[in-house]
C-alpha cells in the first residue's frame, strides 16, 4: 500500500487560508448559544445581487427557568449592533430616580420591544412607580399650559383662572413642583371679585386651602376650608370639593382621648 504525501508547505498554507476566509455559520451568545446565520441574498441601489448573512430568525434555543420566548420577527433592531432577542429574562437594575433596585422584568421587555416595537437602545433606567410619576408629571405640566393659555384668551374669567390654580396645586400635590404663590393669587382674585358667583368663590377659598394645605400652613388652610363648605354647591363637582374639605379638616382634629 503506497503512502500519500503530504501536501507541500505551500498548499498546506492556502488551504489554511481559504478555510480561514470561509464565512461561519454560527455565532456564539452568552444567552443564546451558538446562533445559526443564513445567507440572505437581496439586490442593491445599482441592480447588483449582494449575499450575506444574518441571524437565523426562526432559531429556538432552550429556555432557562423565567425566560419567556421572544418573536424575533417582530423586533426592531439593527443585526450590525445587537443580537436578537430570542428570550427574555428578568434583569436587575437600579433606578437613576430613587436610586432603589429594581426588575426589568422579562414580559415587560417583551412588550416594550415587540409589541411597542421599541429599538435595543431603549431599555428602563426607572423603576415603575417613577416611571408612573415623570408620566402623570408630564401631563400635569401640560395641564398648566393649557390653561395659561386659555385663561391668556379671556383674563377677566374667573372659571379659567381657578381651571390654571387648580392645575398649579395637582402639579405640586403629585410631583413637588408647580407655583402655589400663582395658584394663591389667581384664587383669592376671584374670591375677591364682586363679580364672581358664589359656586366659583367657594372653589376659590378650597383651592387657597389646599395651596396653604401643601405650604404647611394648617392655620390659613383651616378657615379657607370652613368658609368653601357653605358655599360650595351640591353639584357633583362641589360634592367633590366638599369631601376633600372634609377629609382635610378632619385631620387636624384631636386623637380622641382614650
Amino acid at each position: 500500500m503506497m503512502n500519500r504525501k503530504a501536501p507541500p508547505p505551500r498548499e498546506r498554507r492556502r488551504a489554511a487560508v481559504k478555510k480561514a476566509q470561509a464565512p461561519e455559520r454560527t455565532r456564539p451568545h452568552p444567552l443564546f448559544g451558538e446562533i445559526p446565520l443564513v445567507e440572505i441574498a437581496c439586490t442593491d441601489a445599482a441592480g447588483r445581487e449582494v449575499r450575506y448573512l444574518d441571524y437565523d430568525r426562526d432559531y429556538r434555543p432552550a429556555l432557562p427557568a423565567g425566560a419567556v420566548r421572544g418573536d424575533v420577527r417582530r423586533q426592531h433592531f439593527c443585526p450590525m449592533c445587537h443580537v436578537p432577542r430570542y428570550f427574555y429574562i428578568d434583569q436587575e437594575k437600579v433606578c437613576v430616580e430613587c436610586h432603589r433596585p429594581f426588575v426589568f422584568s422579562a414580559k415587560e421587555q417583551k412588550y416594550w420591544y415587540e409589541d411597542l416595537q421599541f429599538h435595543f437602545d431603549s431599555v428602563a433606567i426607572r423603576c415603575q412607580e417613577c416611571r408612573r410619576k415623570q408620566r402623570t408629571g408630564r401631563a400635569l405640566n401640560a395641564g398648566v399650559a393649557r390653561a395659561k393659555s386659555r385663561l391668556a384668551e379671556n383674563p377677566e374669567d374667573g372659571g379659567r383662572a381657578l381651571a390654571v390654580a387648580e392645575a398649579l396645586v395637582r402639579l405640586r400635590e403629585h410631583t413637588g413642583h408647580g407655583d402655589l404663590s400663582e395658584a394663591i393669587a389667581l384664587a383669592r382674585g376671584v374670591a375677591r371679585s364682586s363679580a364672581t358667583p358664589a359656586n366659583l368663590r367657594g372653589e376659590a377659598m378650597f383651592w387657597e386651602g389646599k395651596a396653604q394645605t401643601l405650604l404647611s400652613r394648617q392655620d390659613r388652610a383651616i378657615p379657607l376650608f370652613q368658609s368653601a363648605l357653605e358655599v360650595l354647591p351640591f353639584s357633583k363637582r362641589g360634592a367633590s370639593l366638599r369631601a376633600e374639605a372634609d377629609w382635610y379638616l378632619s385631620l387636624q382634629k384631636p386623637e380622641p382621648e382614650n
